[in-house]
């Protein structure tokens, strides 16, 4: 399970990725759809640790393969995960949605 402020930073960042709503987000990882919003608004608010612990479970799981794992924040698995060679931040070069 991810601290709080790990779980609130890889959940804004799969949100703005993906382009999901943070309720979608909590709906979908822990059938919360309150959660990610009252995290975003209010970085200092708590939610259950089961709560928590099935979000962190999910966004493990279900991580996009074209974004990177935020060097920051450990990823429980990283001695399995296959390293992808990326170019600018990106798998194999590829052009982002925010390149213009």
């Amino acid at each position: 399970m991810f601290s709080l402020p790990d779980l609130i930073a890889l959940g804004r960042l799969y949100c703005f990725w993906t382009g999901i709503q943070p309720s979608t987000l909590g709906d979908w990882s822990c059938g919360n759809n309150r959660v990610f919003v009252r995290l975003f608004a209010d970085p200092t608010s708590r939610c259950l640790t089961d709560t928590a612990e099935r979000a962190s479970d999910w966004l493990i799981q279900n991580w996009p393969k074209d974004l990177d794992w935020p060097k920051e924040i450990p990823h429980p698995d990283a001695g399995r995960r296959p390293q992808v060679r990326r170019m600018n931040g990106r798998r194999n070069g590829a052009a982002s949605r925010l390149d213009g």
